[in-house]
């Protein structure tokens, strides 16, 4: 698994950088003050989340170690201060006892088993006024060469499918559409 985890890193910096700042842009317009990453890979939306949002502290896990142990090293220069913590955990196992502001996962949500069991467990982890934040890339909008990738996507209905006592879904598409956010956070009755 290491070598695949090398590939997926080198990958993803390269081709899945605008995804990437797609999905800060979203983070930082939320401006929260505790964020957990779940499926974070080598960790690099973590570094550039902390690189730019100065406050907030910051959890990323991932069930693959060798995943985990790359993002320890990108992530070295931000955990040394005690604002970054990365561990290997699942979206049924958050290794760290707290609640937080926003949840995000991003290109990892579709390889999940048992997605009805996580996303209830991680709305429990949210804050009175948390946010989880699905990324993916939409499967509706795939064209050319990235339709093979269709397995690693979500459709839009798929996502408006999605519902769960308590909670609002808001599914946004961002990204000229090629990139879908599912958005649940606690429903207060008031639309």
């Amino acid at each position: 698994m290491p070598v695949l985890s090398r590939f997926y890193s080198a990958f993803a910096a390269a081709f899945v950088g605008k995804f990437y700042r797609t999905i800060l842009e979203e983070v930082k317009r939320a401006n929260p003050s505790s964020i957990l990453d779940v499926g974070c890979g080598p960790g690099i939306i973590i570094r550039m989340i902390a690189s730019e949002i100065k406050g907030a502290d910051l959890y990323c896990i991932d069930p693959s170690e060798s995943m985990i142990a790359r993002a320890n090293r990108r992530l070295a220069r931000y955990s040394s201060s005690g604002r970054v913590h990365a561990r290997t955990g699942s979206s049924r196992d958050i290794p760290f006892e707290r609640k937080y502001d926003m949840i995000i996962t991003s290109l990892s949500y579709h390889h999940w088993k048992d997605r009805e069991e996580s996303l209830p467990y991680l709305l429990e982890k949210l804050s009175d006024n948390g946010v989880l934040s699905i990324f993916e890339m939409n499967g509706d909008n795939m064209k050319g060469l990235y339709r093979a990738g269709r397995g690693h996507s979500l459709s839009e209905d798929y996502a408006n499918s999605l519902e769960f006592p308590g909670y609002r879904r808001e599914v946004k598409l961002l990204g000229n559409g090629r990139i879908l956010n599912i958005r649940f956070s606690k429903d207060t009755g008031s639309s």
